[in-house]
């Protein structure tokens, strides 16, 4: 029973550092900004949102452009 017990503190040491740590990150965090996003052309995300969802069917490259057409309305 000695190894669940120790199995259990670990994962509490470290879920306690990770809050720790996310929370220092996040409330320093440059890239945050006050206005939401909002969305210039619907049916450019349209089209794009499955592809968006399943990267993993296509090449890499196919894959950035595709992110940056979506991001970019």
């Amino acid at each position: 029973m000695i190894h669940g017990s120790v199995t259990r503190l670990t994962i509490d040491i470290v879920a306690a550092i990770d809050l720790d740590t996310g929370t220092a990150l996040a409330a320093d965090c440059p890239a945050e900004v006050a206005d939401p996003i909002t969305v210039i052309d619907f049916a450019v995300c349209a089209e794009l949102q499955d592809a968006m969802r399943d990267p993993a069917v296509m090449l890499l490259d196919t894959y950035e452009n595709i992110y940056s057409r979506y991001f970019d309305n």
